[in-house]
């Protein structure tokens, strides 16, 4: 399946978070632990504690004492996951005599609140005594198994290259803060040496540098020996002359260059990327890729970031710890300010797949940006990633420059295919207002149908095995607009096993009671019958506005009854074994109009079994919180009782037009739990065997109002079984697609995946007020599948 990129943290540094001290040639860095950042940038510093929600200043110049020329600016961050300690790389200015130092600055994981700091300074006669009129500059560093290796390019007093320089030091004594001796070598002829970033750190470490435009130098030296290794490596041949122009008329790219700024390691593959120019079939700057196979050191491919529409730019890459190659860049010019990109490289399909993290509002006033940025594997959850950028917001120069964070991760997306040509807001002319459209299984080979209510009356297209489905076939000459004057606003429509056959019958709220057409064993269906006279806009004053009308199976004889919610309470007429439904009775005097001062739009009722016997329960969410009045074995039904003192209008503050509620088994166990959809995230309240509830637990901050801009009219949210293992998931229809968040079994869940570049808001241009979309099993697999009434028709993803 082809990728794609879930963005699940995306982190803005505001002034308070970097002390102002911001620019275009900010060079941000990035490492973490779980909920614990670290982020520097030239002239600043910044931690936070809480994953990104609050970000404390610490002060580069003053956390630690001044050394050489004083503090500037080049800054580098890494976390030992091995060793729990954090890692901060500190460039000082060079001295009159034109010398300076770098110094390896360490906090223990269990200090890094507090800033508990301790650290060594490392200068260039610290290598050789006779070092004494030069300096490091450019700094790269990187994790083996044992070592922290660092590199430096060394200029002398006159600012003219003279050497490049690879230190490793012993991550043990980094550690313990012990007497730090380390090795090192250094190149006259191979400057801005690139080190490999690990996932999971071997004993070894790559690094290389240009020898030519077609050809690198790659290096190796093992944790274990001394020696250094070295291959000679052809690439295509590549232009250094860079260049983009954007939409302000600056050259955001003048002082870009083609240094390698990008290098890893991972699952048996060496990689480096690089800024080159326009040249060939590549019309803007982009990012060249060169992958190294390591057993032989040949080329497996060079798969290069690129673009007809603008430049690609300062790459920075990294294996994750399943061997996924994640990549960080910037992209801009022509009729885009530069923006922030984060994606990940798909070997499948030989393709880049990205997301901005931050298009730019503005583009520098003057030609400079970079010079580079990181992507390292994210700590604790290797298999995804954490990148650093920056853009320009509000204006152009570096004072409105935003420095972020951004954590995500690759997820495989489903095929989308259009399965029937009807049912569609084009295709057909159905309506959200005049054609209620549903699946529902009308055979009871385990597959769900397509069923839409149009003009003429009932239209049906079969699934078919493989996922396919049959031709839309009218089956009843009612329950349509035309055909018998059914309305949205005043007669309610669904499906539902009235006969305990397995097969989905239908049902209609009409003028004069409630009407049932079943469900033939041949795949007809019987002309509709009125079973009841009640519960309809005539007989008995049913209204859409006030009074919820439900197929619920209350007793658990495996036949729908109907429940209305009244005026007086709560109403229910049983079928019986012969097909017929008996008289009506009120269950409950409460849950009503006026039994209890129920609103629709304040306060969601609905059937569910909240006790695994089998029986639907009443549910009503509330202003005090969730009532539950539970069926009994007798037909009647308990007093209600208040389970949870939230989900409620004044007890938590839901809104019906912000936060959906709803009931399902989270955990398997055969009870309906509640979920809600909250500012802040997804609640759970799990069901527990005595009839209580739990107190409810933000499960996942996403899907929310506040958590991810989720909204009721733009993004609809279900819970549904996706894995076919009896846990409801949370399924929601975004704005850049489908994003599921699968169930643990135990009322948490794990992080959410977009697993579908479609069906959004964006992504498709799908709108709540014209195409319906929901979850239903299409195939019979136990598993819940995307389906979609789009304008051309039906669109369906299966989950596999």
């Amino acid at each position: 399946m082809p990728k794609d990129i879930l963005i699940s943290a995306n982190l803005p540094l505001n002034d308070a978070a970097t002390s102002g001290a911001t620019s275009q040639v900010g060079e941000p860095s990035v490492a973490t632990n779980g909920t614990r950042l670290f982020v520097t940038g030239n002239w600043y510093a910044s931690r936070s504690t809480d994953s990104g929600a609050n970000w404390t200043y610490v002060n580069p110049y003053t956390t630690t004492p001044s050394a050489a020329g004083g503090f500037c600016c080049d800054q580098l961050t890494l976390f030992d996951a091995r060793r729990d300690i954090w890692i901060w790389i500190k460039q000082y200015v060079k001295t009159a005599t034109g010398t300076n130092v770098f110094r390896i600055v360490i906090s223990r994981d269990a200090d890094f609140a507090t800033g508990g700091w301790y650290w060594w300074d490392i200068a260039p006669t610290t290598l050789d005594t006779t070092w004494d009129d030069v300096w490091f500059d450019y700094p790269d560093a990187a994790l083996s198994a044992d070592h922290l290796y660092v590199t430096f390019n060394v200029f002398n007093n006159s600012d003219q290259w003279q050497r490049a320089v690879v230190m490793r030091f012993p991550l043990d004594t980094l550690e313990t803060g012990g007497n730090l001796g380390f090795g090192w070598w250094d190149t006259t002829n191979n400057g801005s040496l690139r080190l490999t970033q690990h996932a999971v750190p071997s004993g070894e470490m790559y690094f290389a540098s240009h020898n030519s435009t077609s050809q690198i130098r790659l290096f190796s030296w093992p944790d274990s020996g001394n020696s250094i290794s070295q291959w000679d490596i052809d690439v295509d041949n590549w232009s250094g002359n860079i260049s983009s122009t954007a939409p302000n008329g600056v050259n955001w790219l003048a002082r870009c260059d083609p240094r390698i700024t990008a290098g890893s390691m991972g699952g048996g593959q060496i990689s480096f990327a690089w800024t080159a120019g326009s040249g060939g079939n590549r019309p803007n700057a982009y990012c060249k890729v060169v992958r190294i196979r390591e057993s032989d050191k040949s080329v497996i491919n060079q798969p290069d970031i690129w673009s007809n529409d603008g430049a690609w730019a300062y790459p920075a890459v990294c294996y994750n710890s399943v061997n996924s190659l994640g990549f960080a860049a910037y992209f801009g010019g022509g009729t885009r300010n530069p923006g922030h990109v984060v994606g990940v490289y798909d070997d499948g399909n030989n393709s880049w797949p990205n997301r901005y993290s931050r298009l730019g509002s503005n583009a520098p006033n003057a030609g400079r940006w970079g010079d580079y940025i990181n992507c390292r594997a994210d700590v604790p959850n290797t298999t995804s990633w954490v990148a650093s950028g920056l853009t320009q917001e509000g204006g152009e120069t570096g004072a409105d420059v935003l420095p972020r964070a951004v954590r995500y991760s690759a997820v495989d997306t489903l095929p989308v295919n259009r399965v029937v040509d009807n049912f569609g807001y084009n295709a057909g002319g159905w309506r959200v207002n005049m054609h209620p459209r549903m699946m529902a299984d009308t055979t009871g080979d385990g597959r769900a149908d397509i069923v839409g209510f149009g003009n003429a009356g009932v239209y049906v297209s079969r699934a078919q095995p493989g996922g396919s489905f049959a031709a839309p076939v009218r089956v009843v000459d009612n329950f349509g607009y035309n055909a018998g004057g059914w309305r949205v606003e005043r007669h309610p429509r669904v499906m539902a096993d009235t006969s305990g056959d397995g097969r989905a019958d239908i049902v209609g709220f009409g003028n004069a009671g409630v009407y049932v057409a079943r469900a033939q064993a041949t795949g007809s269906f019987a002309p509709p019958s009125l079973e009841v006279a009640n519960f309809g806009h005539d007989a008995g004053g049913w209204r859409v506005d006030r009074h919820p009308r439900i197929m619920a199976d209350t007793t658990g004889d495996g036949r729908a009854d109907i429940v209305g919610f009244g005026n007086a309470g709560v109403y229910v007429a049983r079928a019986d074994a012969t097909g017929n439904y008996g008289p009506v009775h009120r269950v409950v005097d409460n849950f009503g109009y006026n039994a209890g001062g129920w609103r629709v739009d304040r306060h969601p009722r609905m059937m569910a079994d909240t006790t695994g016997d089998g029986r639907a329960d009443i549910v009503g969410f509330g202003n005090a919180g969730v009532y539950v009045s539970r069926a009994q074995a007798d037909g009647s039904f308990a007093a209600p009782v208040r389970v949870v003192d939230n989900f409620g209008y004044v007890a938590g503050g839901w809104r019906t037009n912000l936060h959906p509620r709803m009931m399902a088994d989270v955990t398997g166990d055969g009870r309906a739990d509640i979920i809600g959809f909250g500012n802040a995230g997804v609640y759970v309240s799990l069901a527990n065997p005595d009839g209580s509830y739990a107190t409810p637990q933000l499960a996942v901050t996403n899907f929310g109002y506040s958590a991810g801009g989720w909204r009721a009219n733009m993004h609809p949210r279900f819970m549904a079984d996706t894995t076919g293992d009896g846990c409801a998931d949370i399924v929601g229809f975004g704005n850049a697609g489908v994003y599921v968040a699968t169930s643990n079994g135990d009322g948490t869940f794990n992080p959410p995946k977009r697993i579908v570049d479609n069906f959004g808001y964006d992504a498709g241009g799908w709108r709540v007020n014209m195409h319906p979309r929901m979850m239903a099993d299409v195939t019979g697999d136990g598993r819940a599948d995307i389906v979609g009434f789009g304008n051309a028709g039906v669109y369906v993803g299966i989950i596999i």
